[in-house]
């Protein structure tokens, strides 16, 4: 019986588990009535921008100011949704500590620094399988974790303990002009990114397709139609528009691994009761 009891014990345990990672999800403004009613039109961005002047904080796209100059010029910024309103204007819903749960901001002028999405696209062809996992000494101090192989500062300082039950783990390298090897971790401990794996980091070199994105009217400038874009029209395309990489908000489903808790509970509970009440009747 205790076997028994042991064993639904840790179907619960898992089951719980299982949840906390299904609920590991993206965050979703909550109460945002604007979000709510245009959330088939809200592309999923997740990236950082630079503001190039001070920024407001808008109630909604197109709607009333909330706050002045809650984004200084020059001061970077994440931004979780962006929407297109009718006029070609980007709009970003982004969450900001101390001001705000909900703010809309918009982001036309402002720039989208290149980042790890970027060099992905740019250098993925390159990329190649992980001869060996590199071992616990290779963490016998802390390791810096950059967006990008090349990125000017580093993330994080990754530090992994010498009696850490699991390692980080690289899906594939990368090797950069000068020859360093980097690896990408896709998630470790809630930190992503890129690892020098082997090499000399005072060789390390800014990528050569690194670049900014400049955020623009998507209406403002449309290009040639007549065959012989102009060098204006071309340095447009590297402009973001609410398509380029943004990707639509995935379906989240919390029903089969909410029931699963609540049936995994009841089970538990009730042979509890009834082990408990065998017990006091002998």
């Amino acid at each position: 019986m205790r076997k028994v009891l042991c064993l639904l014990l840790s179907l619960c345990l898992l089951a719980v588990l299982a949840v906390s990672v299904s609920a590991d999800v993206i965050w979703e403004p909550y109460g945002d009535s604007f979000y709510d009613d245009h959330r088939e039109e809200m592309q999923y961005d997740n990236r950082f921008y630079k503001a190039t002047s001070a920024l407001d904080q808008y109630k909604e796209p197109n709607g009333k100011v909330l706050a002045e100059a809650v984004i200084a010029a020059d001061e970077l910024f994440n931004v979780q949704y962006v929407y297109e309103d009718e006029n070609g204007v980007l709009w970003g819903n982004c969450y900001l500590p101390g001001v705000s749960d909900s703010a809309w901001i918009n982001l036309v002028g402002c720039v989208r620094p290149y980042d790890r999405t970027d060099f992905t696209n740019d250098y993925s062809d390159s990329f190649a399988p992980v001869e060996v996992q590199p071992d616990i000494s290779f963490y016998a101090d802390e390791v810096p974790m950059y967006d990008y192989p090349g990125a000017a500062n580093s993330l994080y300082n990754m530090i992994v303990e010498a009696e850490a039950e699991y390692l980080p783990e690289y899906a594939h390298t990368y090797t950069d002009a000068n020859g360093n090897i980097w690896g990408e971790i896709m998630y470790f401990r809630g930190m992503k990114g890129w690892v020098l794996l082997d090499g000399d980091i005072a060789t390390v070199q800014a990528p050569d397709k690194e670049r900014d994105f400049p955020v623009e009217n998507t209406k403002s400038q449309p290009l040639a139609t007549d065959g012989n874009a102009t060098e204006a029209d071309e340095a447009n395309t590297d402009a973001v528009s609410a398509g380029d990489t943004a990707e639509p908000i995935p379906k989240q489903n919390f029903t089969v691994p909410v029931l699963l808790v609540v049936a995994v509970v009841a089970v538990t509970l009730a042979v509890l009761f009834i082990f408990f009440r065998k017990k006091k009747v002998k």
